[in-house]
C-alpha cells in the first residue's frame, strides 16, 4: 500500500477527527493575515508578524496531524487536541523556520535554489518532533532523506503536493481542507521517522 492510499484510507475511516482537525488548521492559517491586516494594515510589521506566526503554527498543525493519522494507524483513539500536541516545540520549530527562511531568501535570488531549499527542509519539524532531534541535526537529517530517496522523485512529489493545496485553495470551502489533510497524513507516512508512539 502507497503512502498515498494510507493517508486516504485513514481519512476515509476516521473523517470526524480528521476533518475538524484540518478545519482549525487552516482556518487559524488563514485568518491570522487577516487579523494582522486588520490591525497592522500596510505595515512592514504585518509581513514579520505573519512569518514568526506561521513559523510556529505550520509546523505545530504539520506535525500534530501526522500524530493524529499515526494514531489512527495504529488503532488508537484520537482527538482533534492532538493537533496541538507538540506545542511544546514552539520555539524550536520558529528557530527552525527562520533558519529555513533565511536560506530560502537568499535562494530566491535565482528562484529554483529557494524552492529546493524549502523542499530539503520540508520534513524537519518531523525530525524534531517524532525523532526528538535538535534543530540542525533535523535539518540536516531532512536532507539526507530528500537526497537518499531521490531528489528527483521527491521534487515531483513535492509539486504534486503543492498543485494538491492549489487546486484546494481553488475549491476552498472543502477542498482546502481536504488537501491539508491528505499532505499532512501523506509526508506523516512518507518522512523517516520512527512512528512507534
Amino acid at each position: 500500500m502507497t503512502n498515498l492510499e494510507r493517508t486516504l484510507k485513514i481519512i476515509q475511516k476516521q473523517e470526524t477527527v480528521i476533518m475538524p482537525a484540518s478545519v482549525v488548521a487552516v482556518v487559524t492559517l488563514v485568518g491570522i493575515p487577516f487579523l494582522l491586516w486588520f490591525f497592522f494594515r500596510y505595515a512592514l510589521w504585518n509581513i514579520v508578524l505573519l512569518l514568526l506566526a506561521w513559523g510556529i503554527l505550520i509546523p505545530l498543525f504539520m506535525t500534530g496531524m501526522a500524530r493524529i493519522f499515526i494514531i489512527e494507524e495504529q488503532g488508537y483513539i484520537a482527538r482533534v487536541r492532538d493537533l496541538f500536541y507538540f506545542k511544546k516545540l514552539w520555539s524550536e520549530f520558529l528557530l527552525q523556520s527562520l533558519l529555513a527562511y533565511v536560506c530560502i531568501a537568499l535562494g530566491l535570488v535565482l528562484i529554483i535554489p529557494g524552492i529546493i531549499f524549502a523542499m530539503m527542509w520540508a520534513q524537519a519539524p518531523y525530525h524534531m518532533a517524532f525523532a526528538k532531534k535538535g534543530i540542525i541535526a533535523a535539518m540536516k537529517q531532512s536532507v539526507e532523506d530528500f537526497f537518499k530517496t531521490g531528489y528527483l522523485n521527491n521534487i515531483k512529489k513535492y509539486m504534486l503536493l503543492t498543485g494538491l493545496n492549489l487546486l484546494g485553495i481553488i475549491f476552498f470551502i472543502v477542498g482546502e481542507f481536504y488537501a491539508f489533510a491528505v499532505m499532512c497524513g501523506f509526508l506523516a507516512f512518507d518522512t523517516n521517522i520512527n512512528t512507534k508512539l
